[in-house]
């Protein structure tokens, strides 16, 4: 999955869906987002609101979350 994807619109459930190693991300921050039922409707952006996170430093580690996760699948083929 190309990182350019991650922004800050999307929601918890599609970043975990595509970058499931991402769950780390979310626990390491304290968030509850994994786990919550409104993980579906969140974005990014809301969730660095609500948690209190600084949005840009959320997203670096998101993506590079998903960049390993992308290094790691390539060079299993």
């Amino acid at each position: 999955m190309d990182t350019q994807l991650l922004h800050v619109r999307l929601t918890v459930e599609e970043v975990l869906q595509k970058w499931p190693s991402a769950f780390a991300v979310f626990m390491a921050a304290k968030t509850k987002c994994p786990g919550c039922f409104m993980r579906q409707f969140c974005t990014l952006k809301e969730v660095a609101e609500v948690y209190r996170l600084s949005l840009p430093d959320l997203m670096y580690e998101l993506k590079d979350c998903a960049q390993h996760t992308n290094h790691n699948s390539r060079s299993k083929i």
